[in-house]
């Protein structure tokens, strides 16, 4: 029978299914009838074999989770990794220490490859966004030794322009890359794996690169679902019939993804500077333009799924939600009549109205895009955002009735100033009572406002993160472009 494999290597949350292998799955089964579509999450097993508490201390650290599939993939590299581990982890138990859970990741990955029939699937899929990357390689490269056959491609936010075209030139287990949304790309590919035209190679399609294409293809437009709302609902079916199978004392209550938007709507252009939308983002290089669900659609994809799957707890995806009508958005959930438990990310701009009607619906928990505490250094971050407006969103937060903050505090930010660091320190005073902000160092992400005009924030040089010389060989390094970026300035 045609079949395809969809994989989510570690690490991901583990406690709730992968939302690109659902939607992927439900796509391609009904673009492509005929086609068994097997979603296997993978960080789940391995999640199981290290124990939650572990996976969890590792999954949160990127650093780290890229190191234990690094040194899978190059054993001779073990000891320049397991130093490199032992100073990114001062802090971590011993129970955490880099000889006792790389020999556990190596049995648990092990175990999944040699469970499976590889040979039986014409197309294996893996969707790769943070920390995915060594550990996507390391189960590609040994899936094609058992299944050579096989037509492997790589797709996900860490694949989006010239970081997937660098990926296929760098690893030759690699057939195919998609960059951009997933949907469309991946279909076209297996019509042309299971019906096999008289072509030696798909015909071209915006996002979808292959080995035989002529030249750069990075630029290349995207090729994009129009209407989300004619997307089929997300299939979740593997990852509960994996948490069923699982012993009792191993299964937990797990959360719902949804999404009902993609892209990001915030685009203003910065008045100092090139760019448009927020300087340090680059969350949305897989898509172009911003598209949302319909009202009705989000509120009958929620009753469906927390039904099917007889789970309350969701979490929105979103990079950001709709501008317009949220409190109608809401209030049209509330009237589900569900005891729902919600978490979303959200603006800092979000009024007290539209709180109160996502708390009415269920929503626990908000991510909000705080970011700086200095009015001029939100500015430089061209957030669309005050200082003021911060402080309110964190005390509004703080109703016992409305959902908790949780939020981001980003430091060193290129550019910022003593005066930004005088009005922070200042700002933080009024913070006091509020529940704290999580200090995060600046990175510099591919594709970025900051990363596309280096020069408006006084920086220059820019390359991978040197962070990746630990864990690849040189002349593997040299040919690849890498998420995290390094520069001087």
């Amino acid at each position: 029978m045609a079949a395809a494999a969809l994989l989510s290597t570690p690490w991901p949350l583990f406690n709730r299914p992968s939302i690109q292998l659902g939607t992927l799955k439900a796509f391609l089964q009904r673009e492509v009838p005929g086609i068994n579509v097997h979603a296997r999450h993978v960080y789940l097993s391995v999640a199981r074999a290290l124990g939650y508490d572990r996976y969890n201390h590792i999954s949160e650290r990127t650093w780290l989770s890229e190191s234990i599939y690094a040194t899978l993939l190059y054993p001779e590299r073990r000891e320049i990794i397991s130093r490199f581990w032992r100073r990114r982890s001062p802090d971590l138990p011993k129970r955490l220490g880099f000889e006792e859970i790389w020999p556990l990741v190596q049995r648990a990955s092990e175990d999944i490859l040699d469970g499976a029939d590889w040979a039986a699937y014409q197309l294996v899929g893996f969707s790769i966004c943070f920390g995915q990357l060594t550990s996507a390689l390391y189960f590609a490269r040994n899936i094609k030794k058992k299944a050579p056959l096989a037509k492997i491609v790589f797709g996900g936010s860490a694949c989006s322009g010239e970081m997937g075209w660098s990926l296929l030139r760098a690893f030759p287990e690699i057939d195919f890359v998609i960059s951009g949304e997933g949907e469309k790309p991946l279909a076209h590919l297996a019509r042309w794996v299971f019906k096999r035209e008289a072509s030696d190679k798909p015909a071209p399609l915006p996002g979808l690169f292959c080995r035989e294409q002529e030249g750069d293809p990075s630029g290349v437009n995207f090729s994009q679902v129009p209407d989300l709302d004619g997307l089929p609902l997300p299939d979740y079916d593997d990852f509960f019939l994996h948490l069923k199978s699982l012993a009792p004392q191993s299964r937990f209550f797990p959360k719902i993804p949804m999404e009902i938007s993609r892209g990001c709507w915030w685009q203003k252009a910065s008045p100092a500077r090139s760019y448009r939308g927020c300087a340090f983002c680059n969350l949305n290089l897989q898509w172009e333009g911003y598209r949302a669900k319909s009202h009705e659609r989000v509120i009958s994809e929620m009753k469906t799924l927390t039904e099917k799957y007889q789970v309350l707890s969701v979490s929105f995806v979103d990079n950001i939600l709709p501008p317009k009508d949220l409190e109608a958005l809401f209030q049209g959930i509330g009237r589900l009549g569900k005891d729902l438990r919600l978490f979303a990310e959200i603006r800092a701009n979000t009024s007290l109205e539209e709180l109160i009607a996502m708390s009415s619906a269920g929503m626990t928990e908000v991510q909000v895009g705080i970011e700086a505490l200095s009015t001029n250094l939100l500015k430089k971050l061209n957030k669309g955002t005050t200082a003021m407006e911060n402080l309110e969103i964190m005390k509004n937060c703080e109703a016992s009735s409305l959902p908790a903050l949780e939020a981001n505090l980003i430091t060193r930010f290129p550019g910022s100033d003593e005066k930004d660091v005088e009005e922070t320190l200042a700002n933080l005073e009024f913070a006091r009572p509020f529940r704290p902000l999580k200090t995060i160092p600046f990175w510099l992400g591919y594709g970025s406002p900051v990363w596309n005009d280096p020069a408006c924030s006084g920086i220059k040089k820019i390359r991978n993160h040197p962070f990746y010389s630990r864990l690849f060989p040189p002349e593997i390094l040299q040919a690849l472009v890498l998420m995290f970026q390094d520069f001087r300035g």
